[in-house]
């Protein structure tokens, strides 16, 4: 017999807290199958739940088969999935897969903070300057208190040191030959 939508979201909210669980004691490539499980029981919901969660109003079945309250929970546990697996993919410094969760996180929900400051961390790991400004400055315009975003906004400016000076001596070195050349 096939699991009730109900039963689905039991499962993977429980897959959610295992996941949790495993993370917090350093088990993380355990944890991140557990936040996989998550994506695959909502996603198994219904064909269309892993890129719409539609519904109509007044709490009726919508397009994609849920009532607003299944779909709700449904988008809340496909968010809270991706950027968990962003966290270990950070920890594992698979640093562009954990971009790609954020931006999947943030695709459903467009100012989750954990999701924009982790993508900001990747891609600072990945000298993305820019993009990981504009996340941080979304972080910072959404919580100005926001302690570990002014941290990461202190590596953020090493690292626009750190290519200021790279691009100046690549120019030094330019024109230095250009002079050699025509002296």
């Amino acid at each position: 017999m096939a699991a009730s939508v109900q039963d689905k979201l039991a499962q993977a909210q429980a897959c959610r807290a295992e996941g949790n669980a495993l993370f917090s004691s350093g088990r993380q490539d355990e944890a991140m199958f557990k936040w996989h499980e998550v994506l695959m029981y909502v996603r198994g919901l219904d064909k269309s739940t892993a890129s719409a969660f539609g519904v109509s109003q007044g709490g009726t079945r919508g397009a994609s088969g849920l009532t607003a309250e299944h779909s709700t929970l449904a988008k809340e546990l496909t968010v809270v999935a991706h950027v968990n697996l962003a966290a270990g993919l950070l920890r594992k410094e698979k640093y562009e897969r954990a971009a790609e969760a954020c931006s999947a996180a943030l695709e459903l929900e467009p100012d989750h903070q954990k999701a924009l400051f982790r993508r900001a961390k990747a891609l600072l790991a990945l000298r993305n300057s820019d993009a990981a400004a504009a996340d941080l400055d979304r972080v910072e315009a959404l919580d100005s208190g926001n302690a570990d975003a002014r941290a990461l906004r202190r590596d953020l400016a090493c690292l626009r040191n750190e290519e200021k000076r790279s691009a100046s001596a690549v120019y030094a070195k330019m024109f230095a030959n250009k002079a050699k050349i025509e002296g």
